[in-house]
């Protein structure tokens, strides 16, 4: 992602005019202010998700409205803290160890002929989701179609009749109060209620507790009495189209930039190799939020 508001040419937002008018922010700064600082002021969208017919779809933050939206936006929040965070970034790393060991099994990485960095990157995204929300071992390095990247796949691309509804919902915002779509197919629903519910079932049973975000809407669960399974099961698949696709997009992207530029690969390497030197072989998770070129580098303000 570039920060617009060092192209001085381009304005920072943009009316674009369709038959319904459309602010498109292109400024960070501002585009924070409304997400984060004065979110209670943009609680609504044209998209309309009935919760009755899609109950995973329609649970998912981006569909939701006014106060039912602020409150699971509340609810959500605490599960992105920093110690949260700090919970899950060892399956994070056991994760990149195993990127790692499927790079060396590609011939094709070694050899100069190189490998699609979009579908590596999704590889290693899509197994980070399993690990860190569902707590299973996806097996997108061992298995090119596994069971979970069919799920995701079925679960990010709704079916043509819905795809058309939510395209017309889109292009004629009115178009929500005379129909809904159902985004998640019923398959898909069930496939990710069993891994779940399977999941959650063997921990009780084992008295087994995992620091990942499972566990944080487990408790929840337990704490705040409008939160059901079906909420656990929603916003655990919501995972899924927020960590999935979006990260190796990015991820893609940084890596494209990094070949395109051998001397920013360099002093990346070099902030990298150094970090792990100091840390005998690792990088802990304070270590890497300390590595500033890094975040440059993914924020595209390397230069």
């Amino acid at each position: 992602m570039r920060n617009f508001s060092q192209y001085p040419d381009l304005p920072i937002v943009g009316i674009y005019r369709s038959i319904t008018p459309t602010l498109l922010l292109r400024d960070l700064d501002l585009i924070k202010e409304v997400t984060v600082k004065s979110f209670d002021h943009f609680q609504d969208n044209d998209l309309k998700i009935d919760k009755e017919i899609d109950p995973i779809g329609g649970r998912h933050p981006f569909f939701l409205k006014g106060e039912e939206w602020r409150i699971v936006r509340a609810h959500l929040t605490p599960a992105f803290t920093n110690t949260k965070l700090k919970w899950v970034y060892p399956h994070l790393e056991d994760t990149s160890q195993g990127l790692m060991k499927f790079i060396e099994s590609q011939s094709d990485a070694l050899n100069g002929e190189g490998c699609e960095a979009k579908e590596l990157c999704m590889r290693y995204t899509l197994n980070n989701v399993a690990s860190c929300v569902f707590g299973i071992d996806g097996q997108c390095f061992e298995d090119d179609n596994s069971e979970f990247k069919q799920i995701a796949n079925k679960y990010l691309s709704p079916d043509g009749w819905s795809a058309v509804k939510l395209f017309l919902m889109n292009v004629f915002p009115f178009l929500t109060r005379f129909m809904s779509v159902k985004l998640t197919a019923k398959s898909v629903e069930e496939k990710i209620t069993n891994i779940v519910s399977q999941t959650l079932r063997y921990r009780e049973r084992n008295n087994i507790v995992r620091n990942d975000f499972l566990h944080v809407l487990m408790q929840l669960k337990k704490t705040c009495k409008d939160f059901t399974d079906v909420d656990v099961i929603a916003h655990a698949a919501g995972f899924i189209a927020d960590g999935y696709e979006t990260s190796s997009i990015v991820m893609s992207f940084v890596l494209y930039e990094l070949a395109n530029n051998p001397d920013v690969q360099s002093k990346l390497r070099q902030e990298i190799d150094k970090n792990f030197a100091k840390n005998s072989n690792t990088l802990p998770y304070n270590a890497l939020q300390k590595m500033t070129y890094l975040d440059a580098v993914v924020n595209g303000r390397y230069k």
